[in-house]
Formats: structure tokens, C-alpha cells, sequence
């Protein structure tokens, strides 16, 4: 059964593309642009496509319940491209769910090196932090959140004092 499952969940990555409806593809290029040039973009148009089937993928198997399934999906996406922050959110999100406060602080502090002013990653780390229980330091992430988002009634009722 396992097995059947690995392997819908590999057809389904790979296919993930042949069940959207097809796009066409403008491009706005001179017709003298070299060769090298058009494939390079090429490559990254599908690199960009593939990235995202996987995602929409592990993102998928979360919200059926497959924690597992979908952290492999989202680790591997990140092996392959670490700066995808949407895919460290939600393996942050993950993390959380399977009490792995630690590995979910790390995916979110990494977010908050590339974005510092993140405030759903400060109020999510926040979390991680009350779950740990390190309330300071969640009082902390809360309070940033809420400097960054002023109007936020979740991030509001976050920063009171417990």
C-alpha cells in the first residue's frame, strides 16, 4: 500500500503539468536573439514549472493529512531550489504540525534572512516559539509582527502578555 502511494504521488509530480490546461507561451524576444540565449530561458521557464507542479503537489498531500508525503515533496523541492520561499513557509507549517519546533524556527528564520519585514513569518515564528514554550521570545516575534502589521486583529490579539 505504501508503495502504491509513493508511486501516485511520483506520477502525480511528473504529470502534474499534463492535467493543467495548456499556455501559450508569449515571448517578446528580437528574432536575432542567439540560440543560447532562448534556451537558457527556456530552462528556466520549465525549471519555474516544475518547481511549482511540485509544490502544488506537496501542497496538495498537506491538505489531505499526508504530513509525511508532503515534507519529502517539499524537502526535495528545496534540495533543488533553496531560495523558494512559498516551499519553506509551508515546510515550516509542516514542522509545526508534527511538533518539530525547531526545524520549523530554522525554515523561518531563513525566511526572515531574505525577507525581514515577513510579518505572517514573524507571527508564525511567534507560534513556534509559545508552542516551545520560550514565551519571551515568542512575546518577541508577536510584538514584530504586529509593528509590521499594525492592523492585523490576529497579530493584535498575539502581542497581548500572557
Amino acid at each position: 500500500m505504501k508503495l502504491q502511494s509513493m508511486l501516485f504521488i511520483a506520477l502525480i509530480t511528473i504529470f502534474a503539468g499534463c492535467v493543467t490546461p495548456p499556455q501559450t507561451i508569449e515571448t517578446t524576444e528580437a528574432p536575432d536573439l542567439k540560440d543560447e540565449t532562448r534556451r537558457e530561458r527556456m530552462i528556466q521557464e520549465f525549471e519555474s514549472r516544475r518547481d511549482r507542479s511540485q509544490y502544488e503537489a506537496a501542497l496538495s498531500r498537506w491538505e489531505e493529512g499526508s504530513a509525511e508525503e508532503a515534507q519529502k515533496l517539499l524537502e526535495s523541492l528545496l534540495e533543488r531550489n533553496p531560495h523558494n520561499q512559498d516551499t519553506r513557509r509551508l515546510l515550516a507549517e509542516v514542522h509545526i504540525a508534527q511538533n518539530n519546533f525547531d526545524s520549523a524556527a530554522a525554515h523561518l528564520r531563513q525566511l526572515l534572512d531574505v525577507a525581514p519585514d515577513d510579518a505572517a513569518a514573524w507571527h508564525q515564528l511567534g507560534v513556534v516559539f509559545e508552542l516551545s514554550g520560550r514565551i519571551q521570545e515568542s512575546q518577541h516575534a508577536f510584538q514584530r509582527a504586529l509593528s509590521l502589521d499594525p492592523e492585523n486583529a490576529l497579530y493584535q490579539l498575539a502581542a497581548v502578555p500572557k
